[in-house]
């Protein structure tokens, strides 16, 4: 008995779990059903011909715990109402509920409070999918309300807009509780109004990030993300990858707030024009005075400019050194960025703090007046291929801190002015010296009174810049392994041929006629990394107009700056080149073939072959056994075996019984007609033949 309940029961958890097939296929409406109890349990379901949505639509939808897709396709537009999604519950542990607005050709207008009162249980996703229409607002308080447990996950994907507006306030403060991100891409245009994402506290553990993928212009107004707050381990991310033009007013991040292991990432990749981050766009940026290890990052890739104006960063306080803010900006190798500007006073603080920067494949890197805080923050900074780096406005005197300078395949550096007593306080400044090839002029108008430092990079080759440090005893205490290896007098032989007087003063001279704008005298174009540098690119890149990125790119003349993105892709265009070749080959020889046979077919021993039937000659042709034996037809040397070669024992007979021809003729290769007859498997042919010699008496 107890056995046939178990089996009962059994059969019963079976039955309830069956999913028919009907099960997948979704589930369309023309208007938004008042009860949909467990209707999207296992379906997806699409409301079309929609065109208002009111309050409180979807308060009566179980959903289930499966992924599940819900569209609304608006008919001409699509108006949502406020609390159009109140007690609205998703509760999806680890899955994923997708809805999509969808009305081509309209404006859609995200108003107060629609999203109030939208429950989002722990672990389960919210996505919410725009696309296909002409405009969207977000008005006021649009995105606030919205009920989100701890570990929820919700997504506003947003594509295929021509205009996206963020009106201000469009949330009330502490309203995002957990993780959320923003999608934006193929856009024409997105605004950030000022203080649209205001006194936005992001908690522990939270992660908000706005992600734009090609989009033509982002425009962010004063204060849009006013009084921005990091907890302790969470993270802010400004991402963006393939912007045509990027605005940031000043004040924009006003009053930044980070505490302990808080991350704030802006990253920029392949920006179409230069980028200026005005005076004040990052001021009062704080961290907490007790937190630690805080990053404040800035990251370039691909830009054509990048210009930091005049306290750009005000009154920043990092406290401690363990705090840092990096910057790093890299190009492509035959893609250099053409100038980095910091302009007076762009790090303005009276705390402690770190800063990181590192450029990489840079035209020319320039630092004015006062723009590194040398008395209060300690520096560290990377320069790798960067034709031309200008120290002269900084002043060593002042520095207080650790100053360390590295650099790795730089061409000219026009170094600050220091006197002969010069003396490096607590040995704050350091230079290291990475690869330095043999036409590099940066050590030779270089500080003697602060440490160089070679890496191992230099170590192999003894050129004309190591050995005039090994002269200057630059190298003591350094292990040079191609410095021992050779003796002293040839040392010297080297430092003779090397002539360093020269090479200083034409180093100088190459400086002075790059940085000397008072003169209009034609100057020598100066090559470094595929990228040519005269006295006029210099003058236009030096220009306040360029660095406040509101120059005319058109006007430039020299090559750097009118870009060209074939190198970057030498691999494609060389494949693209080989297989336009490969296929022209193919075709030539196809016409030339065609040509032999063409020419072969009013040839004199040819000639006869006119008469036979194209249709017959090509259905032998095709035949397996004639393709394998295609080269016969070179080889004929009786109509014979052309006979036997074709199957055709009409003619075969012609020719023997009425003109006498030899049936025992060999052709080139030494065959004779029953031997291909045989070959190729023609029977009537071979019995033919063998009656033939029956009759002559032949023995084989």
């Amino acid at each position: 008995m107890i056995s046939i309940l178990l089996i009962f029961q059994i059969l019963s958890y079976v039955k309830s779990t069956i999913i028919y097939q009907n099960d997948y296929e979704p589930r369309v409406f023309d208007h938004i059903p008042s009860n949909c109890y467990d209707c999207l349990s296992y379906r997806d379901i699409i409301l079309t011909q929609l065109t208002d949505v009111p309050a409180r639509s979807f308060a009566n939808f179980h959903l289930g715990s499966r992924d599940t897709y819900m569209i609304l396709n608006g008919q001409i537009k699509l108006t949502l109402h406020p609390y159009a999604f109140q007690s609205f519950i998703i509760d999806k542990p680890n899955k994923t509920l997708t809805i999509t607005f969808a009305a081509p050709n309209s404006w859609l207008n995200i108003t107060e409070n629609i999203f109030n009162g939208l429950e989002l249980h722990s672990y389960s996703t919210l996505r919410i999918v725009i696309k296909f229409f002409y405009g969207i607002t977000f008005h006021k308080n649009s995105l606030s309300g919205i009920k989100m447990a701890r570990h929820s996950h919700l997504i506003l994907d947003i594509s295929s807009v021509t205009e996206v507006y963020f009106e201000n306030h469009i949330i009330k403060e502490n309203d995002f509780n957990s993780s959320i991100d923003f999608l934006f891409s193929r856009t024409d245009t997105i605004l950030f109004d000022s203080y649209s994402f205001a006194h936005l506290n992001i908690q522990s553990n939270q992660i908000i990030s706005f992600q734009f993928e090609l989009i033509s212009h982002i425009y962010l107004k004063s204060y849009a993300f006013k009084s921005l707050q990091l907890q302790s381990a969470s993270s802010f991310r400004f991402y963006s990858i393939f912007l045509n033009r990027l605005t940031i007013e000043p004040y924009t991040f006003d009053q930044l707030f980070l505490d302990s292991d808080s991350i704030f990432n802006f990253t920029i990749r392949t920006l179409g024009t230069c980028l200026c981050l005005k005076s004040y766009s990052f001021n009062n940026l704080h961290t907490k005075p007790s937190s630690d290890n805080v990053l404040i990052l800035f990251q370039f890739h691909t830009l054509r400019g990048l210009s930091f104006l005049s306290n750009t960063f005000f009154n920043l306080s990092l406290y401690n050194s363990k705090n840092q803010l990096r910057i790093l900006a890299n190009n492509p190798f035959n893609d250099a960025n053409p100038m980095i500007n910091f302009a007076k006073e762009t790090f303005s603080t009276t705390n402690f703090g770190s800063i990181l920067l590192n450029f990489s494949e840079v035209t020319v890197v320039r630092f004015e007046k006062d723009s590194l805080k040398t008395d209060y923050l300690t520096h560290q900074i990377y320069f790798k291929g960067i034709s031309l780096i200008d120290l002269s406005a900084l002043n060593a005197n002042f520095i207080q801190k650790k100053f360390h300078l590295s650099f790795d395949n730089i061409r000219y550096v026009k170094w600050y002015e220091y006197i002969s007593k010069e003396k490096n306080f607590n040995n704050q400044i350091e230079y290291h010296l990475k690869y330095l090839s043999n036409s590099s002029c940066l050590i030779y108008s270089a500080s003697r009174s602060i440490p160089w430092i070679f890496s191992n990079s230099n170590l192999t080759t003894c050129n004309c810049p190591l050995l005039y440090a090994y002269k200057h005893g630059q190298l003591d205490g350094q292990l040079i392994p191609c410095l021992r290896s050779i003796s002293g007098y040839k040392a010297g032989e080297q430092m003779n041929r090397c002539d360093f007087d020269r090479i200083k003063i034409e180093c100088q001279s190459k400086i002075d006629l790059l940085t000397n704008f008072n003169t209009t005298n034609e100057t020598s174009t100066i090559g470094l990394n595929s990228n040519e540098i005269d006295n006029s690119l210099i003058r236009q890149l030096y220009d306040k107009n360029y660095l406040s990125c509101s120059f005319n790119y058109s006007a430039l003349p020299s090559t750097i700056l009118i870009r060209s993105r074939l190198l970057n892709n030498f691999g494609l265009v060389f494949g693209i080149i080989l297989g336009i070749f490969i296929l022209l080959l193919i075709v030539v020889m196809g016409l030339l073939n065609g040509l032999q046979y063409k020419m072969r077919e009013y040839d004199e021993t040819w000639t006869w072959r006119r008469n036979m039937s194209w249709t017959t000659l090509r259905r032998t042709i095709s035949q397996t056994s004639l393709r394998r034996s295609r080269r016969d037809l070179r080889t004929i040397s009786s109509h014979v075996h052309f006979c036997c070669l074709y199957n055709r024992l009409d003619l075969l007979k012609l020719f023997v019984e009425d003109g006498e021809c030899d049936i025992l003729m060999n052709n080139a290769d030494g065959w004779l007609p029953l031997h291909i007859a045989v070959y190729l498997g023609y029977m009537d042919i071979v019995d033919y033949l063998l009656e033939c010699m029956k009759i002559y008496q032949i023995r084989i």
